[in-house]
Formats: structure tokens, C-alpha cells, sequence
């Protein structure tokens, strides 16, 4: 159950918060207790990685089912090959490294993760990863469509059209 607003999280005993509700009651505690989740204590995350993995909750945002972790362990770069673009809408935190978990299984499955907006592939007509939707299982905005920008917002939105 949410701590912010209530609300039950899909999938069960999960603690996270789906509201977007900063007046709840309750809202600012949500945020330690994503952070103390069952799994035992966090890794150390490299500084870099520390603003990507608050703007999502320190979660998972891609939550494969069977490989999923649940917390933030990496971010994977939705334009691969390019290590120094670290701008945050490049950005999506997730479970394992580029051979395990979700990251390693978006890494494995390259043309899924295209289609979810997890990969830009450097040859599409627009690169600019901040107008490009991406398909997340985000733990504030909840499932679904999003614009990720580089001042750490997320931003609902519609899926995009075949062929975008």
C-alpha cells in the first residue's frame, strides 16, 4: 500500500507510491522506504547515477516479469555507444548491469527494447531521447508512456505511432 495516498500497488506487497500527490498525507516517508526495501541493504550507487535513480524512486523502471530485481542497480543508456551522454532523458534506472537482470535483458533483446523506447538506435531520424516516449513501470507516475527530460521531469503521454 502506497504511504502517500493509499493506494494498493499492482502486483501486491510492494511499499512504493504511485501518487503524484505531494500534499497526501504521508508523502515525504514514502521516499526512505522505497530505499529500505526487502532486498537488504543498497549497493553504493557511483555519484553519477545518484539524481537518475531519485528521479525514479530508486526502482527499476523496467521490471521484466521472471528477471526483474525491483531496485535501481545500474542506468542504461537508451542511445547506446555513447557513454558520455548522461543527459537524464538518456537515462533509465534498472535492475542487474548490461549482462544481467532487466538491463541485461534489454541489452539481449535490443529490438523489444526499441519498441518500448528503452533503445534509440543512433540511425532514427530523431535522437533527441527528450521527445522520444519511452514504456516504463515507473514508482511515482505508475505504468505506462512517458517523456523523459533533461531537467529530470517525467511527463506523462500517449504512446508513440507505429512508424515515430
Amino acid at each position: 500500500m502506497c504511504l502517500g495516498c493509499g493506494a494498493s500497488w499492482p502486483g501486491g506487497t510492494d511499499t512504493t507510491c504511485v501518487c503524484s500527490d505531494p500534499d497526501a498525507p504521508g508523502y515525504e516517508q514514502w521516499i526512505p522506504d522505497l530505499f529500505e526495501a526487502d532486498a537488504g541493504p543498497l549497493p553504493p550507487w557511483p555519484e553519477d547515477n545518484y539524481p537518475i535513480f531519485l528521479r525514479d524512486a530508486g526502482r527499476c523502471c523496467y521490471q521484466v516479469p521472471g528477471v526483474c530485481r525491483g531496485r535501481a542497480e545500474s542506468t542504461d543508456h537508451r542511445i547506446h555507444g555513447n557513454r558520455k551522454d548522461r543527459r537524464p532523458s538518456n537515462l533509465i534506472s534498472a535492475c542487474g548491469d548490461g549482462t544481467t537482470a532487466c538491463h541485461g535483458w534489454a541489452e539481449a533483446h535490443p529490438a523489444d527494447a526499441e519498441v518500448m523506447g528503452w533503445t534509440v538506435r543512433h540511425e532514427t531520424v530523431n535522437t533527441d531521447t527528450a521527445t522520444i516516449p519511452v514504456y516504463l513501470h515507473h514508482a511515482v507516475w505508475g505504468t505506462g508512456w512517458f517523456i523523459l527530460d533533461d531537467r529530470y521531469g517525467v511527463t506523462p503521454t500517449t504512446p508513440p505511432q507505429k512508424g515515430e
